[in-house]
C-alpha cells in the first residue's frame, strides 16, 4: 500500500516538472516575462488539470473493462410479487377425505344414489302433501326415517330445543343428522385412539340460514350431550356455521383446506356435516307463494328434497392409502346473468371453473372419469352443465358419465353441494381416477372442485 502511494506521488511530480519544463522553454524562447497571473495558471493550474484528467479517463476505462453485474433479483420483500407466488401455492392446496356418510331418497349410500341417477329414479307424488288444490306433490322424501322413535329419543334427550325442532322439516331434519353423524364420530374416536395425543377432532355443522341464529348454542349443548359424550378423552371442537346456499356450504371446506395447507397439523380430524329438509307444508306453502314449486303448470318449478352428509376429513391419524380420496380447493364465481333468466344459458363459466382446475393440477380433460353435479331437471341447469361438457370433455357420455343428482334427490340447498362432493368421491374411487364436483343449482352461484384416488407410494400423483 505504501509503495502504491509513492509511485502515485512520484507520477504526480513528474508530470508537474514536465509541464514545468516546457512552460519555462516556451517563455524564454519568445523572450516573455510572465505575471503573476501566467505563474499561476501555467505552473499550478494547468499540470493539476492534466493529472485530474488523466484520473478521471483512468477511472472511466476500468470501468467499461470491469465485468458487468448480475441483475438484482427481485426482493423477497415485494408485496405483489410475493402475494401472487403464494396464491399460485395455495391454489393447488388439498386435503384427505376418509370417512362420508349420506342419506337422500334414494338411499343410505353414494352407490345407491348414483345407481338412482343412472337408472333415471325420479321423485313421487308425496302419500301426505299436497298442493292449494288439493292435489298430491312432488317429492323426494327419505322413507326410511322413523320420527316416531327419534321424536322419543329426542324428547328424553338432556337439556331442552326450541319446540320448532320437534316437528315438520327441522325434526326431519335433526332424524338426518341422527342417521349420518353416529357412524363417522365411532370412525373418529377409532383413528383418535390410534393416533393418540395431541390428535384432535375439528366438527363443522352446517346449518342452513334461515334456521334462527338464537337456537344455535341450545343446537351444540343437544350435540354434545347426545352424540360426543363418547371422545370425551379427545381434543374435541365444535362449531356451527350457518351457510346460505350449496356454493357457500362448499367454501366451507375450501377454508378448511387452505388452512390446513397453511398450517400443516398432523393427527388432525375435520368432520363436516349438516342435514336439510324440504319435506313439510311450510316448505309446500312458501314454494307454491313464490310460484317455484314443481307441478303440472310448472314443469320449471323444484322438487322439494330432503338429505343428511357427513365428510370426514384426515391429515395423518392412520387411516390407510386405499381409503383415501383427495379434494382440491374450491373454484367459484357468479354467473352475469342468472340461470333463471330466460333465454339461452352457456355453460362458459362452469368450464372456465373446470380449465382452472386441470391448469392447477396438470392434467389433460381426457384424463376425467366424470362429472358429477348437483343440478336437478330443469332444462337451464341441464344445458349449462352439458354444454360445458360438451366443449371441453369430448371423451365424456352424457347420459352416462355427467349425473345429476337433483334429478333423483330433489332440491337440497344449500347442502346439496356437500351430497354432490360425496358422490363425486364415490365415483373417483369406482372410476379410479380423478371426477369433477360441479355446484350449479342455484340462479347464479357456481363452483367447481375435483376429487380423485390418493395415488399409493409406487404410483404417479393423480391430484397434488
Amino acid at each position: 500500500m505504501q509503495t502504491s502511494k509513492l509511485k502515485i506521488a512520484g507520477a504526480i511530480l513528474l508530470a508537474f516538472i514536465v509541464v514545468w519544463v516546457l512552460v519555462f522553454g516556451w517563455w524564454q524562447a519568445d523572450n516573455h516575462q510572465p505575471s503573476v497571473a501566467d505563474l499561476g495558471l501555467y505552473l499550478g493550474l494547468l499540470p493539476s488539470s492534466l493529472v485530474g484528467g488523466f484520473w478521471l479517463l483512468h477511472g472511466f476505462i476500468e470501468q467499461l473493462r470491469a465485468p458487468a453485474a448480475e441483475p438484482a433479483a427481485p426482493a423477497d420483500s415485494d408485496p405483489f410479487a410475493h402475494s401472487a407466488r403464494l396464491a399460485a401455492e395455495e391454489r393447488g392446496y388439498t386435503m384427505d377425505l376418509i370417512g362420508m356418510a349420506v342419506a337422500a331418497a334414494p338411499g343410505a349410500s353414494v352407490e345407491d344414489i348414483l345407481d338412482a341417477v343412472a337408472a333415471g329414479r325420479r321423485p313421487e307424488l308425496d302419500a301426505d302433501l299436497r298442493d292449494d288444490d288439493g292435489f298430491p306433490v312432488f317429492t323426494a322424501r327419505v322413507g326410511s326415517l322413523d320420527l316416531e322413535a327419534f321424536g322419543d329419543k329426542l324428547a328424553a334427550a338432556a337439556g331442552t330445543l326450541p319446540g320448532c325442532f320437534k316437528h315438520d322439516e327441522q325434526l326431519r331434519a335433526l332424524a338426518l343428522i341422527d342417521a349420518t353423524l353416529p357412524a363417522l364420530l365411532a370412525e373418529a374416536g377409532t383413528l383418535l385412539d390410534r393416533a393418540g395425543p395431541p390428535a384432535r377432532l375439528r366438527l363443522f355443522w352446517l346449518i342452513p340460514a334461515d334456521w334462527e341464529a338464537g337456537h344455535l348454542p341450545a343446537l351444540q349443548a343437544w350435540l354434545r350431550a347426545e352424540y360426543l359424550h363418547d371422545l370425551g378423552k379427545a381434543h374435541v371442537e365444535v362449531a356451527l356455521r350457518q351457510v346460505v346456499d350449496d356454493v357457500d356450504a362448499l367454501m366451507q371446506i375450501d377454508e378448511l383446506i387452505q388452512a390446513a395447507g397453511r398450517t400443516p397439523a398432523e393427527g388432525e380430524l375435520n368432520l363436516v356435516f349438516g342435514a336439510h329438509s324440504a319435506i313439510g307444508d311450510k316448505t309446500i306453502q312458501a314454494w307454491t307463494a313464490r310460484s317455484r314449486l314443481f307441478g303440472a303448470d310448472r314443469q320449471g318449478g323444484q322438487i322439494p328434497g330432503e338429505c343428511g352428509v357427513g365428510l370426514l376429513f384426515a391429515a395423518g391419524c392412520g387411516a390407510p392409502v386405499e381409503r383415501r380420496l383427495r379434494i382440491s380447493r374450491i373454484g367459484s364465481a357468479v354467473r352475469d346473468k342468472p340461470a333463471d333468466a330466460g333465454g339461452r344459458i352457456n355453460g362458459a363459466l362452469i368450464e372456465q371453473l373446470a380449465s382452472g382446475l386441470l391448469t392447477v393440477h396438470g392434467l389433460a380433460p381426457a384424463a376425467i372419469k366424470a362429472i358429477v353435479a348437483d343440478c336437478d331437471h330443469r332444462e337451464s341447469r341441464v344445458g349449462e352443465l352439458l354444454r360445458a361438457a360438451g366443449e371441453q370433455f369430448e371423451e365424456l357420455d352424457p347420459m352416462t358419465s355427467c349425473p345429476r343428482l337433483g334429478s333423483a334427490c330433489g332440491t337440497l340447498s344449500p347442502l346439496g353441494g356437500l351430497l354432490t362432493l360425496a358422490c363425486a368421491a364415490g365415483k373417483a374411487a369406482a372410476e379410479a381416477g380423478p371426477v369433477i364436483c360441479v355446484s350449479n343449482q342455484h340462479p347464479s352461484a357456481r363452483a367447481a372442485l375435483m376429487v380423485a384416488p390418493v395415488p399409493s407410494p409406487v404410483d404417479g400423483a393423480v391430484v397434488s
